[in-house]
């Protein structure tokens, strides 16, 4: 009732300042909306004055009052709800992708987040790819901050976008990488569990797909997720998870680093394996595998394989210090023959 009491000018810069946030950065409005400031000033202050939007001082650290300065903001969510509800879908998406622009124009890490946001809101109108490569670039910054949650988020978003989007080509190896960080964000964010049911969704995927290499590069991510040992243990049900890889050693036959990367994470996945000759000579096979590749990248995640399907017995603790010690060796070589692949 409040909203519909509004002059229409007024209304329509509180629906611009509703997309923008429950905060009204008024500088970013103003660019939005390409009006005077005046203008502006004058909607903003009719809003206040029926309690639309309200207007706080902002404090410094003690507590008090900083001089001139003030944030506006709506003065409930469910107004800014109420804003945004009268705007027609399509209308609002348009919207979202002019500021999205704006907030491309200013730059800067602190936006890039904010303007993914705005691209994902901004769809259908939006340039699906270029909400993906937003995406992509909010997770990098993400990830730089060690927030490896939101990392999770935004990869997560891009490859929904990617591959539900009519109008992208679908590049396998693009997914894959879109997919395999995804995987790896969750897995240092402690989402463990989430990242192994997709790997077991993708896995199924990939055998009926022939893909190997995206074979190759799940079994990497389970390598990874081993040593936190969330699908690994002497009462943890994974015959289905080594079932499914078991399956995949034919899709991998013939590609060495994914043949190499599938042995390993079955004999991790088959280290309490009662017969305890499974696993060992999974291992070899692998090693044997990795031997004829001399693919660093390849060597690492045997080895790891190694380290961790014999972690804690205390009889092959020798074994598992020069294994470590090799690994970091090999890591620190960053031989050029590598395949790049590095989930770590």
């Amino acid at each position: 009732r409040r909203l519909n009491s509004l002059d229409p000018a007024v209304l329509e810069v509180i629906g611009y300042a509703a997309a923008i946030g429950e905060d009204i950065d008024v500088p970013l409005l103003i660019a939005v909306t390409g009006r005077d400031p005046d203008d502006i000033a004058d909607c903003l202050d009719e809003a206040v004055d029926e309690h639309i939007l309200v207007t706080r001082p902002q404090h410094d650290m003690s507590g008090a009052p900083l001089p001139a300065t003030s944030t506006t903001r709506f003065a409930h969510s469910l107004l800014r709800e109420g804003a945004l509800g009268m705007i027609r879908p399509l209308r609002r998406a348009r919207i979202h992708l002019r500021i999205a622009g704006v907030l491309g124009e200013i730059g800067g890490s602190d936006s890039r987040a904010v303007r993914a946001a705005h691209l994902i809101d901004a769809l259908p109108v939006a340039d699906a790819r270029e909400v993906v490569a937003a995406c992509r670039a909010a997770a990098v910054d993400a990830t730089a901050a060690w927030d490896s949650e939101k990392a999770a988020y935004w990869l997560d978003a891009a490859l929904s976008i990617y591959e539900s989007a009519p109008r992208i080509n679908q590049d396998v190896a693009e997914r894959d990488d879109l997919l395999m960080g995804l995987l790896t964000a969750q897995t240092r964010a402690g989402q463990v569990q989430q990242a192994l049911a997709v790997v077991e969704v993708r896995l199924d995927e990939a055998i009926a797909a022939g893909a190997p290499d995206t074979l190759g590069r799940l079994a990497g991510i389970l390598l990874r997720a081993g040593g936190s040992w969330p699908w690994v243990g002497p009462n943890v049900d994974n015959e289905r998870l080594c079932t499914t890889m078991e399956s995949a050693l034919d899709a991998v036959a013939g590609n060495g680093p994914a043949e190499a990367r599938v042995l390993s994470a079955l004999a991790v996945g088959y280290c309490y394996h009662h017969d305890a000759s499974v696993p060992a000579g999974l291992l070899d096979r692998a090693d044997a595998v990795a031997a004829e590749l001399g693919d660093d990248a390849v060597l690492v995640d045997v080895l790891m394989a190694r380290l961790i399907t014999y972690s804690g017995v205390a009889q092959y603790a020798p074994e598992s210090i020069e294994l470590a010690a090799r690994i970091r060796h090999v890591r620190s070589l960053s031989h050029p023959r590598s395949s790049g692949t590095d989930y770590a």
